[in-house]
């Protein structure tokens, strides 16, 4: 009798724990019922005294499926600009006024006009951003010249969704000149957390560029408009995080081949016998920051060793295999690139004041005791500190020609 009891209690049990397993997802949301954010851009308002945050959100039926140009086929995003004095504000208008739910799980760009990184301290603006538990850490963040919502507006021309083109040509640093590496919004917070200067990408227009088109569009296969391009940087200062300037191509090379971030990317000289054009491409880079310190001075040796190959050279005639034309063409490179480099120190050390190169931490790692003493005061320490260049460049390959004529 007792078996018998207790074998339907066991049964019981087991229908009451499968029809938990057979109830599905109580809080799952179909994605037709949410309004996917892919992008977002942050402007001041006219006035200055509020925000005007935009949100791009993709329209699933208009991806995909069909030529661009069908006049039948629906836009694959819409962008919605809202005023208000924070993000959290700005989502609750867009949840009462749109019948879907915001969702940022897909959260690819968030822009910041030069406008607002100037004028609002960036750890509390993007606050809400950080604490809301959909958007992801990995988003890509841009700093426009200019309102940054203007870039959610211009249509691509290969991506269906303008914030799905920006993200893609922001991470494309692999071989590009006068590009700093992707900065996340979880590298951006740990940045600000720490009270540390770091370079963003920048993003702006360049006017009236001629590009071809698809000839289905228009009929004429070129147009003249303006469109956009990521290259240099936005200088963000560590405490208030604020924009302090910014770096122009040639200055983000020099930073990033001093972070050792520069294994790729090209240098143009000029011969010193020919005054012709030759052009290095860069395969590797290895650079190492040495710190000093002697009587209370901080100074710094920035070894620099580079190898790569000619990619262009307009020198007719030469054997680019001769020792003695390839050691003068390494120092038309060497010179070039300790130009770019003391370019971008002297932008980041006087003008600037800001240590996105991160040199402090040089420091603290082979003197702890003396940074604990000086780091309240670092960034006056840096600019008067003394810095060094040795670089060191090797030409390995020719590309496919370096015959002579």
């Amino acid at each position: 009798m007792k078996c018998k009891v207790l074998s339907l209690l066991l049964t019981g049990f087991l229908l009451v724990f499968i029809s938990f397993g057979l109830c599905g997802c109580w809080d799952r949301i179909e994605i037709e019922d949410m309004l996917i954010i892919v992008g977002m851009a942050i402007d001041c308002s006219d006035d200055g005294n509020s925000l005007v945050i935009t949100y791009q959100h993709v329209i699933p039926e208009g991806v995909g499926g069909g030529e661009r140009t069908t006049p039948a086929r629906k836009s694959p995003y819409a962008n919605t600009s809202l005023e208000g004095t924070s993000f959290t504000e700005t989502s609750e208008i867009l949840h009462s006024i749109k019948s879907r739910r915001p969702n940022y799980e897909h959260l690819m760009v968030i822009i910041l006009s030069d406008d607002v990184a100037r004028n609002y301290d960036l750890y509390q603006l993007l606050n809400g951003i950080l604490r809301h538990s959909e958007v992801p850490r990995n988003a890509t963040i841009l700093v426009s010249e200019g309102k940054a919502r203007y870039f959610l507006d211009v249509e691509p021309n290969i991506e269906d969704i303008p914030s799905s083109n920006i993200m893609k040509i922001s991470r494309d640093t692999k071989r590009k000149s006068g590009m700093p590496f992707v900065v996340k919004l979880g590298d951006l917070s740990e940045k600000m957390a720490a009270g540390k200067s770091i370079a963003v990408q920048r993003i702006a227009t360049r006017d009236s560029i001629q590009l071809a088109i698809d000839a289905t569009a228009t009929g004429t296969g070129y147009v003249k408009e303006d469109v956009y391009e990521v290259r240099g940087a936005a200088v963000i200062r560590g405490n208030p995080c604020i924009l302090a300037g910014w770096l122009d191509e040639k200055e983000t090379d020099g930073i990033n081949w001093i972070m050792e971030k520069g294994d790729s990317g090209v240098v143009q000289g000029r011969h010193e016998d020919t005054g012709e054009i030759v052009v290095f491409r860069i395969r590797s880079a290895k650079t190492k920051i040495k710190p000093y310190m002697s009587g209370g001075d901080v100074s710094f040796i920035i070894e620099c060793e580079m190898e790569g190959s000619i990619t262009e050279d307009w020198s007719i005639g030469v054997s680019s295999f001769d020792e003695e034309y390839i050691e003068k063409v390494e120092m038309v490179v060497k010179k070039e690139v300790e130009k770019t480099m003391h370019r971008a120190i002297n932008k980041i050390q006087k003008e600037l004041n800001t240590d996105v190169v991160d040199f402090g931490k040089k420091v603290q790692i082979k003197y702890p005791s003396a940074w604990e003493k000086i780091k309240g005061d670092w960034e006056s320490i840096f600019r008067d500190a003394d810095i060094d260049l040795k670089v060191e460049i090797n030409i390995r390959e020719f590309e496919r020609k370096g015959m002579t004529k």
